[in-house]
């Protein structure tokens, strides 16, 4: 499927700066653009691709040059009345374009109004998930392997946030505004990734564990192929409010594939600024775990520990890269008196494996049910 690209400069927006969550919801929402926008990636001269299905009319130009003019650099939920929440400690946000029903912008991860937080951790069976220490790379020459079609780089378990394998994927973004999302050129021209719902066409496949990329028709020698892609580098997951609000953790879940097999011990533990919590103790900024962290290191520590089970969840969907083949048990923490998270106290909860060695089987993902609320809310 052929694409169309607009270059954008930083001095070309009102503000010179943009934000990728709203810049794409403004060109969603504008009735003067038919086209079907594809992706919009921070480069990294600073400039802003934006990438339609379509090419664009003349006056599809002139609305989207309008639009970049305008726009003010403001994330989502910047200064409507709904309160944004980060889900990592690299300041994921996890804002996006749905809305309720009344018009209020939503977060992508909500599940009832705009102060109930959803967040989905990655996969802790699947490395390519872990997103939140990953490590970026950019315009990485990759080595051909001697035939023009492979080309190895020099990491393995590159982030995929393509395929569906991370719960609102496609919003994600790294502390520096990055999509996690690989740029592959050939001699400084992007390329396309095949599209998983099609399954053909496009230049090139990934295999995202083993880090090569796989041309669909055989290059030149001569030619340079540039990856800019990031790759794991460690399993946590942190739960964590913006400064100067509260995320108040009300039940958590876990969702285990029923052939699982516990390769590492899982850590929940709960942290905060030792500034605070033990002044003068260690340097500024340090952050101490606040109690004993919990450890599971049997499965049975999970049934021991979780309040219920809900019945065993089965295959369902047939075979495809959309389906859930696989059964699933669900355990659940319901919180009594919620957890509640200071976001001033620089408080949040981490979640990882203790030696980052990935749980074996299908699937193994958190889900934790939070509320996001003001500091005036909070008790300070």
């Amino acid at each position: 499927m052929a694409t169309y690209s607009y270059t954008y400069q930083p001095e070309d927006f009102l503000n010179g700066e943009f934000a990728l969550s709203a810049l794409s919801r403004a060109i969603r929402n504008s009735e003067d653009i038919s086209a079907g926008l594809k992706t919009i990636t921070r480069n990294d001269n600073g400039s802003c691709e934006i990438i339609f299905k379509q090419e664009l009319s003349s006056g599809e130009e002139d609305e989207l040059d309008a639009i970049v003019s305008v726009h003010d650099g403001e994330p989502l939920g910047g200064t409507a009345k709904t309160v944004e929440v980060t889900n990592t400690s690299i300041g994921v946000s996890l804002t996006s374009e749905k809305k309720t029903d009344d018009n209020r912008i939503r977060v992508a991860v909500e599940k009832s109004n705009m102060s109930r937080k959803t967040l989905y951790s990655h996969d802790w069976s699947d490395p390519c998930t872990w997103y939140e220490q990953s490590v970026r790379v950019a315009n990485e020459v990759a080595t051909d392997s001697g035939d023009q079609t492979r080309y190895t780089l020099a990491h393995t378990y590159v982030i995929d946030n393509y395929h569906g394998r991370l719960s609102e994927e496609d919003y994600l973004t790294d502390s520096d505004g990055y999509s996690y999302r690989v740029i592959v050129k050939v001699n400084d021209v992007q390329k396309t990734e095949q599209d998983p719902h099609y399954g053909t066409g496009g230049d090139y496949t990934i295999s995202y564990e083993d880090g090569y990329i796989d041309f669909l028709a055989a290059l030149n020698a001569e030619d340079e192929v540039k990856v800019t892609y990031h790759y794991q580098n460690g399993s946590r997951f942190t739960i964590k409010p913006l400064a100067g609000k509260c995320l108040d953790l009300s039940l958590a879940e876990i969702q285990f594939s029923t052939d699982i097999q516990l390769n590492d011990t899982i850590v929940f533990a709960t942290y905060g600024l030792a500034d605070v919590f033990a002044p003068g103790y260690y340097p500024p900024g340090t952050m101490i775990p606040l109690v004993n962290p919990i450890k599971y290191k049997t499965l049975k520590d999970f049934y021991n520990d979780a309040v219920r089970a809900y019945p065993k969840m089965s295959a369902l969907g047939g075979s495809n890269w959309r389906s859930a083949n696989f059964e699933a048990v669900v355990l659940d923490w319901d919180y009594v008196s919620a957890v509640r998270l200071h976001g001033t106290y620089g408080m949040e909860i981490r979640v990882e494996l203790e030696h980052n060695e990935p749980v074996q089987g299908t699937f193994a993902t958190a889900t934790f049910y939070c509320v996001s609320v003001t500091s005036s809310d909070c008790g300070h």
